[in-house]
């Protein structure tokens, strides 16, 4: 169960369904970061539209434009067996 709930489209008012139906018409769907982020429909809607422009019409290298994909060869050498070794926080040193 997440944390955070999904919201769907239905869940939102009439008003702030323009946000769930730009972000659909973009993406050709609503994944479930987004839909975590429309619990707060306006922040949601500018984040969905901020990472639209830069992925889209900024001017941004190809290389990074597909984060997701990219990431395994912009970092080759971050695989589990390299993050294992690293130190977590304890509860004890962690701010509050």
């Amino acid at each position: 169960m997440a944390r955070v709930p999904y919201v769907q489209r239905e869940q939102l008012q009439p008003e702030e369904q323009k946000h769930f139906d730009a972000i659909a018409g973009s993406r050709g769907r609503v994944g479930p970061n987004f839909q975590t982020l429309l619990n707060s429909p306006e922040a949601g809607g500018r984040f969905a539209g901020f990472g639209e422009y830069v992925r889209f019409h900024g001017d941004v290298p190809e290389r990074l434009k597909d984060w997701p994909g990219s990431r395994a060869r912009l970092i080759p050498s971050l695989t589990p067996s390299a993050i294992a070794p690293l130190p977590m926080a304890s509860p004890a040193t962690t701010p509050k």
